[in-house]
């Protein structure tokens, strides 16, 4: 996830820790992050990129077969608090993999440990010999 995929890399997201079912993730502040100047703050889609990074890769690292891939098909976000202009940590502590949908709980919280934003996402798995 964090070389394969183009779009991380340019963010820069790290992992930290990555287990079946949960993992850390760890954005580093760069100015060209900032989504509101006069804040400044981090741009939302950033932090929407990084929850989205976090439930993929917790319900990959679940999957039964290296082939099988998931995709984010309904990401809800919900915003606490404007994102400051520092590092920022993601952290999915569970993600139930079943018979249908995953869903994946997460957080990304500033070097404070303050939130601000959750994401709830439901993945789905993909066919991708027939996509």
């Amino acid at each position: 996830f964090e070389r394969r995929i183009p779009f991380n890399r340019m963010l820069g997201i790290k992992f930290r820790a990555l287990q079946p079912g949960s993992c850390t993730l760890h954005l580093p502040w760069k100015k060209k992050l900032v989504g509101d100047p006069s804040c400044p703050a981090v741009h939302g889609g950033v932090l929407s990129a990084l929850l989205d990074t976090a439930g993929g890769a917790a319900c990959f690292s679940k999957l039964e077969s290296p082939n099988d891939r998931v995709s984010a098909v309904d990401l809800r976000l919900d915003d606490l608090r404007p994102g400051p202009p520092v590092d920022f940590f993601a952290r999915l502590r569970s993600c139930a993999v079943r018979g249908g949908p995953a869903i994946c709980c997460s957080s990304a919280a500033n070097t404070a440990g303050q939130p601000v934003r959750r994401s709830c996402t439901r993945q789905e798995r993909v066919d991708v010999q027939n996509s």
